[in-house]
C-alpha cells in the first residue's frame, strides 16, 4: 500500500495524502506512523503483534485526515476516526527502554486525533504477567493408534486434555522431543472446547521443538493433539500454560479529550525486573467510537556490571526454519579502565546432548570482538559442553551487547533449559615465565632465543590456545582464498560456482573487498556471524567495499556474494569475475615463532584439503587441522598451581583451571643495529567460526647485534 498513490473509493485520480495536502508527498516517517498508528490491536502480546494488524482502509482515511506537518488543521477531506501515534524516534513505532535492575524507565509518545470529530480517549497499560495454570509432563506415542495424514501415510497420535480456567487471556503450548537428528518431526495442534481447530505448529524444518498459542481462550477443556511417524518412539515433553494480562507500569494522563487534529503527549513509565532480560508491555488506547490502538513497549533490564554479577534465563527451541533456533540479547555497561570483560553462560541441567549454542560480545562501536561456541574436545572427539565463555581484552567503555544464540536442533530433552550467566573482569591468565626482551636487550643475528610463557585457563570452559607474534607496524596482505581448489580469480557469471571466502586475522583494522568483472556487478560482503554486512553497487565493471573499525574489525571467516544488477529482458548475460580481499593488519613477525604454531598464518595460504565441511563438527576439525604446525594435539590435565608442565607442541587444549607453559622463540635476521618491536598475542581459538578471543598481548623488543 502506497498512501501517496493509492486509488480509493473507486474514483480515478484520487491519491489520499496528496489529495488532502495540496499535492505534497508524505515523508517515509509519516507513512510509517500512519500505517502503524492505525493498526488494529488484536490483543496479542506486543512482542508478537507489535502495534497490531495493519488496517489499509483506516490508514487511507487517516492519510486524508492528517493535518499538515506542524499544524493542527484537519483537511476538508477528513473522513477518519483514527488516532495516529508517534514516538520520539523518527520511524520507530515502539518504546524501547532499558535500565538497571529494580529501577523505573520511562518515555513519552505523541497521539494525534486524525478525524473531523472530537475524540475521548482512555489509556491503560498491560502485560502478560499473571500465570493462571501450568501443566507439564511427557508422553510416548502408540504406533498402533494412528490416523492417515494428507498423503495417506499413517501417523501415530495422542490427545491430551488441557483445562483452561476462566479469565485467561492466552494459552501457550510447547513440546520438545529428542529425535530431530533422526529425521523425525512431532506435530502439535490445539482444539478449543467447542471443537474448533485453533492452532497448529507448522514445522518448517528439523527443529525438535514446537510452540503454539491461542489468544482469549475459552474456558473449559481443550484438546492438544501430538502426532508423528509411527517409527518415532521417544519421549515427547510438553508444557501448557494459561496467563492473564495485568496492569504494568503507569501512563499519564489516563484519559484525553482531543479536538480534531489536536495532539497530546503521553508519559509512560515501567518497572525493570530483578533479573536481566526483556519484558514486553503495551499502552492501550480506546476511544468512544470503539477504535482500539496500542503502542508496543520493550523493557530491557540490563546485566549488572559488578564483578561476578549473575543473570538467569531459559533456552527453548525453534521450528527448524533456520540455523538459529533462539536468540537472546542483553545490555551490559562496561566501566572505564577494565583490562578484560568476560561473560559466561552455563546450562543448569545435565540434559544437554547436541545443545549447540553461541555467545557474542558486541562493542559500543557495533563490532563483535568475541564470538564463541560451546564446542569442546572429549578425548579425541569433538563434543558440546555446558558452558560458553566470551572474553574481550581492553574493552571499550560504554554499552555492550551480549548475544546468545541456540542452534537447531536443540537438545530436545526438556521444553525449557535454564541457564545462568556470569559477568567477570578477569586477569588474562597469561604471563611470561621470565621477562621478555626489551629495547635494551641485544640479540645476536642468527641465534635462537627461547622464552617461556605460562598459560592459565582461569575460565569455566575448555580453551584452545595459540600464540601469534606480530610486529608493531601495520602492513597490507592479500588474503588467500579459503575455498579449496579455487583461487577466486576466474569465477563464472551470472552464478559463481563457489562463495568467495577468506580468513581475516585478529587485529585487522580495515578490509578492502574487490570484484573485477567482464560486466557490471554488485558486491555484498559479510562476516560469518552476520554483521557487519556491506553492499556496493557497480562502478563500471568493478565493485569494492571497505570495512574499517578501531581497534579492529571482527576476525574469522568473511565471505562475499557477487551478482549482476538487473532487470534483464531474458537470462542474465554470461561473464567472469575475480574476487580479492586486502587486509590491513600488524605484520606477522618472520623471526618469531612458538611451540603452538600460529593459526592466523593460514589466512595467507589456500587450503589444499578437499575435506567435506557439511557440518559444524567437520568444519571445526578442518580448521584445527589447518594449523601451521601439524603437531599432535596434547590435552593437559589439571595440575596443582605449584607445578606447571610444558604444553607440548601444537595448539594447546587446556581444561578449565588448568595450566601449562609454551615456548616462544626469536631468531633475529635483520641488519646490525636494527631495533625490532613486537608483541606476542596469546589467543583462544573457537573451532566453529573460526574466531579467536585475544587474551593477552606481551610486548617484546630487542636490538640486533
Amino acid at each position: 500500500m502506497v498512501l501517496a498513490t493509492h486509488r480509493w473509493d473507486g474514483r480515478a485520480g484520487d491519491r489520499p495524502y496528496r489529495h488532502a495536502h495540496n499535492g505534497a508527498n508524505p515523508s517515509p516517517a509519516t507513512v510509517k506512523a500512519i500505517i502503524t498508528g492505525t493498526a488494529q490491536d488484536l490483543g496479542h502480546p506486543a512482542f508478537e503483534q507489535g502495534a497490531g494488524e495493519v488496517d489499509a482502509l483506516a490508514a487511507v482515511r487517516a492519510a486524508l485526515s492528517m493535518p499538515s506537518p506542524g499544524t493542527n488543521k484537519v483537511p476538508s477531506t477528513a473522513t477518519g476516526a483514527q488516532l495516529v501515534t508517534t514516538t520520539n524516534k523518527t520511524g520507530v513505532d515502539q518504546l524501547d527502554l532499558a535500565g538497571r535492575p529494580n529501577s523505573v524507565v520511562s518515555s513519552t509518545f505523541h497521539v494525534q486525533n486524525a478525524s473531523r470529530g472530537t475524540q475521548h480517549v482512555s489509556l491503560s497499560t498491560r502485560s502478560l504477567t499473571k500465570v493462571l495454570s501450568t501443566r507439564t509432563g511427557n508422553v510416548t506415542l502408540d504406533p498402533n493408534q494412528t490416523f492417515p495424514n494428507v498423503t495417506g501415510d499413517p501417523r501415530a497420535y495422542k490427545i491430551l486434555n488441557v483445562n483452561v480456567p476462566p479469565g485467561a487471556d492466552r494459552l501457550d503450548a510447547s513440546i520438545a522431543w529428542n529425535g530431530a537428528n533422526d529425521g523425525f518431526i512431532v506435530f502439535l495442534a490445539l482444539v478449543d472446547p467447542f471443537g474448533n481447530f485453533t492452532a497448529y505448529s507448522a514445522p518448517q524444518g528439523f527443529g525438535n521443538f514446537a510452540h503454539i498459542d491461542a489468544r482469549f481462550p475459552a474456558p473449559g477443556r481443550w484438546k492438544a493433539m501430538v502426532w508423528a511417524n509411527p517409527a518415532f518412539t521417544g519421549n515427547i515433553n510438553y508444557e501448557f500454560q494459561s496467563s492473564k494480562y495485568t496492569s504494568f507500569g503507569n501512563v499519564s494522563p489516563s484519559s484525553l479529550t482531543l479536538a480534531p487534529g489536536q495532539s497530546a503527549t503521553v508519559h509512560a513509565s515501567f518497572p525493570t525486573g530483578e533479573n536481566a532480560g526483556d519484558a514486553s508491555a503495551a499502552v492501550v488506547m480506546k476511544t468512544q467510537r470503539g477504535e482500539d490502538a496500542s503502542v508496543p513497549v520493550s523493557i530491557r533490564t540490563m546485566i549488572p556490571n559488578a564483578p561476578n554479577s549473575t543473570f538467569t534465563g531459559v533456552i527453548t527451541g525453534g521450528n527448524g526454519r533456520q540455523f538459529d533456533a533462539l536468540s537472546k540479547s542483553y545490555y551490559l555497561n562496561v566501566p572505564k579502565g577494565k583490562g578484560a570483560v568476560s561473560v559466561s553462560v552455563k546450562l543448569d541441567r545435565p540434559q544437554y546432548p547436541n545443545e549447540l549454542f553461541f555467545g557474542e560480545l558486541v562493542a559500543p562501536n557495533g563490532m563483535t570482538y568475541s564470538a564463541r561456541s560451546n564446542f569442546v574436545f572429549k578425548g579425541n572427539n569433538l563434543d558440546v559442553g555446558r558452558v560458553v565463555v566470551n572474553n574481550v581484552r581492553n574493552p571499550q567503555a560504554g554499552r555492550w551487547r551480549y548475544l546468545l544464540f541456540v542452534a537447531t536442533p536443540t537438545g530436545g530433552q526438556v521444553v525449557n533449559q535454564p541457564f545462568t550467566g556470569t559477568v567477570r573482569y578477569p586477569a588474562s591468565g597469561v604471563r611470561a615465565a621470565k621477562p621478555l626482551p626489551t629495547s635494551h636487550t641485544v640479540l645476536k643475528r642468527g641465534q635462537t632465543y627461547r622464552f617461556g610463557v605460562v598459560l592459565n585457563n582461569n575460565s569455566a570452559q575448555q580453551r584452545i590456545y595459540f600464540a601469534d607474534p606480530r610486529r608493531n607496524r601495520l602492513t597490507t596482505y592479500r588474503l588467500a582464498s579459503q575455498v579449496a581448489g579455487n583461487n577466486l580469480q576466474h569465477l563464472s557469471l551470472p552464478n559463481p560456482e563457489v562463495t568467495p571466502n577468506w580468513l581475516v586475522p585478529s587485529e585487522t583494522t580495515s578490509l578492502n573487498f574487490r570484484a573485477d568483472a567482464s560486466l557490471p556487478v554488485g558486491l555484498d560482503t559479510f562476516w560469518t556471524y552476520g554483521d557487519p554486512e556491506t553492499f556496493s553497487g557497480p562502478s563500471g565493471n568493478s565493485a569494492s567495499v571497505t570495512v574499517s573499525a578501531q581497534p579492529s574489525v571482527p576476525n574469522g571467516s568473511w565471505s562475499s556474494d557477487i551478482g549482476e544488477p538487473g532487470p534483464f529482458d531474458g537470462p542474465a548475460p554470461a561473464g567472469h569475475v575475480a574476487a580479492n580481499l586486502l587486509a590491513r593488519t600488524p605484520a606477522f613477525d618472520p623471526d618469531a615463532d612458538s611451540s603452538t604454531g600460529d593459526f592466523w598464518l593460514t589466512s595467507l595460504v589456500q587450503p589444499t584439503s578437499n575435506a567435506t565441511k557439511n557440518s559444524a563438527a567437520d568444519a571445526a576439525r578442518h580448521n584445527l587441522a589447518a594449523m601451521r604446525h601439524h603437531a599432535r594435539i596434547t590435552p593437559v590435565r589439571a595440575v596443582r598451581a605449584a607445578a606447571v608442565p610444558k604444553c607440548g607442541n601444537g595448539p594447546v587444549i587446556l581444561p578449565a583451571h588448568a595450566s601449562c607453559s609454551i615456548t616462544f622463540t626469536i631468531t633475529p635476521s635483520g641488519a646490525h643495529g636494527q631495533v625490532v618491536r613486537g608483541h606476542l598475542s596469546v589467543q583462544a581459538l573457537d573451532l566453529f567460526g573460526p574466531t579467536t578471543d585475544d587474551l593477552a598481548s606481551l610486548p617484546y623488543a630487542y636490538k640486533i647485534k
